[in-house]
């Protein structure tokens, strides 16, 4: 295992690393071809695919050209790419040799821009809104849950460590689920998941703690990075790249950068697109706003230039168009000059968030969020899209609790097909509803479960349990979990199992 290193986390040669948990079937290939191959793993994944009918924000939108989350996550891909290419260029040929990334370059821009892939593979459906109605109801029905786990044989510590794993639910989130599905979730062959190289995981975490590790006081520990059931995987990787615990990559940095970059202009387009506002009325905001803070000429600069390009009488959009364009050129540039001119600080992983460090991009973005917070996210629409992803999320989450608060041997039996537990007991629904969880998702329960016996196996499996539930659930897209939703609750009505 790679030596820590507390000061600084080491030069490229070191933390771009072709490592994966299974060695590779084809050894020998260079890092730049192993990047390549973690990129074409992740394209061709049913979980990517599936972000193509997952809302970015406006969910169960029949408009294609409003964006879903396969969209945006291709934008910020994009982004993503031409900033590692600024950055590779700013640094220079000579800088670039004395990191180690000289022959690396090609590796350098395909991990950041897989990175920027799969940074919203984990989102459930009804995006956000999704995130909150999972942890409401842990919240709300944990008394109930914990009932069947803590069992009164059970130590204090046993009843400490439960609490302390509940608290994947109770903070779910799509970034740590989204490294369960690189991981665990997509079990192709095995249980290594894509069994992507230590440095495309470890680029991917924006945040580097579990659940319980939370606190609001530290940069990156402001929201969970992974889960309690992933942490061995976590130990595994970074040592490989000599990246220390608690430390974040530095791809990592521009993964962020480039989805800040991306979003806050995406949302305001997706507006106008849907209607919620005028292409006029947002750019006249947007230059009204700039004109107060007075702080960011540049920025004033463009958002004119857009406008008289729009009253200029060029197609609809093109004002927008070119705020954007001119906008994300503008801030790419700013980013990887702040990435080349304190590069130090972020192999430290002691710098703020990228798009943070340069003043005028920093209010420019913040002022775009304002503006989508004030406009879009608070619109009758949305709100409409959070009431129904509340009520559906819950909703399948309430069809599960049988299976979430039933004793392990009737669990087993239900798993088994079996219409009768081991005391004689019928099983109804229990039975039905094992059937519609993914194979997947099973094996890596069953893998989970396996590695335990005796009192460890009751204290572990319904934390694996939920898991289950909780990975069938948040993997679904909007439209799956709406009229399965639809399905059980007509099924319920008609006195159906």
């Amino acid at each position: 295992m790679a030596k820590a290193k507390p000061e600084k986390q080491g030069e490229y040669r070191e933390l771009l690393q072709a490592w994966r948990r299974r060695p590779t079937s084809q050894p020998g290939r260079t890092v730049s071809v192993e990047a390549e191959s973690d990129r074409g793993r992740v394209v061709f994944c049913s979980a990517f695919r599936r972000l193509h009918q997952k809302a970015q924000v406006f969910s169960l939108e029949g408009n294609a050209a409003v964006r879903t989350r396969l969209t945006h996550s291709l934008e910020v891909a994009q982004v993503g790419r031409y900033l590692a290419q600024l950055v590779l260029q700013t640094f220079g040929e000579s800088k670039r040799a004395e990191l180690g990334l000289s022959g690396l370059e090609g590796a350098f821009q395909s991990f950041v821009e897989s990175a920027c892939l799969v940074h919203d593979l984990g989102n459930p459906p009804f995006g956000h809104f999704g995130e909150r109605a999972i942890q409401h109801w842990f919240e709300q029905n944990k008394k109930e849950l914990f009932k069947g786990w803590l069992r009164p044989e059970f130590v204090r510590s046993a009843k400490h460590q439960a609490d302390s794993l509940y608290k994947d639910f109770l903070s779910f989130d799509g970034n740590p689920q989204g490294f369960r599905i690189l991981t665990r979730l997509q079990w192709n062959t095995d249980r290594f998941g894509l069994n992507l190289t230590s440095t495309q995981l470890a680029a991917t975490m924006k945040y580097v703690c579990r659940p319980d590790e939370v606190d609001s006081t530290r940069r990156f520990f402001k929201k969970p990075g992974f889960f309690a059931s992933e942490t061995e995987v976590v130990d595994e990787i970074l040592p490989r790249t000599g990246i220390v615990s608690g430390k974040r990559h530095p791809l990592a940095y521009l993964m962020e950068a480039a989805d800040d970059i991306a979003y806050c202009l995406s949302d305001l387009e997706d507006a106008v697109e849907k209607g919620l506002f005028t292409e006029s009325f947002i750019l006249d905001l947007i230059k009204e706003e700039l004109r107060k803070n007075k702080t960011a000429p540049k920025f004033l600069t463009i958002a004119k230039r857009a406008g008289d390009r729009m009253k200029a009488g060029d197609e609809a959009g093109a004002g927008l168009l070119f705020l954007r364009t001119d906008a994300i050129n503008a801030i790419v540039k700013d980013a990887a000059n702040a990435f080349v001119r304190d590069h130090d600080r972020f192999l430290r992983s002691e710098a703020p968030p990228l798009v943070e460090i340069d003043p005028e991009s920093s209010i420019f973005l913040d002022l775009l969020k304002n503006i989508a917070r004030e406009h879009i996210y608070t619109s009758k629409l949305v709100l409409q899209n959070e009431i129904t992803g509340s009520r559906v999320i819950k909703g399948l989450l309430d069809e599960y609790k049988p299976i979430l608060c039933a004793p392990l041997a009737r669990v087993s039996a239900a798993r088994s097909g079996r219409l009768v537990d081991h005391a004689g007991g019928a099983i109804s629904s229990e039975t039905s509803l094992f059937k519609q969880l993914p194979g997947k998702h099973l094996k890596v329960y069953d893998h989970h479960v396996s590695q335990y016996s005796g009192q460890e196996q009751l204290l572990w499996e319904p934390f694996f349990r939920m898991h289950l539930i909780v990975d069938f659930v948040s993997g679904m897209t909007d439209q799956f979990a709406l009229g399965f939703y639809h399905l059980l609750q007509g099924n319920r009505r008609h006195g159906a199992a």
